[in-house]
């Protein structure tokens, strides 16, 4: 028996907030994670992620408007 095994792209940034730093992860499809930097549940940062914040632009610019006391919900695509 053959197993093909589709690995998709996982792309990972970290950025400062005010609650300490954020860990976002996402996927081709959208954002898989998001991890505080206590997050007892953070995924390690496997050898075959690439870090990539140019790809969290939007997620970034929502998560400061939100910390901001501007934004109260967010509109992003999610791979569940």
């Amino acid at each position: 028996m053959l197993l093909i095994f589709i690995m998709s792209e996982i792309h990972y940034t970290r950025l400062p907030s005010p609650i300490g730093e954020i860990t976002l992860v996402a996927s081709e499809k959208g954002l898989r994670g998001v991890y505080m930097e206590e997050h007892n549940k953070a995924p390690l940062t496997p050898a075959l992620w690439e870090e990539n914040p140019c790809r969290f632009a939007k997620a970034t610019k929502q998560l400061a408007e939100y910390f901001s006391g501007k934004r109260k919900t967010f509109d992003l695509p999610l791979d569940l």
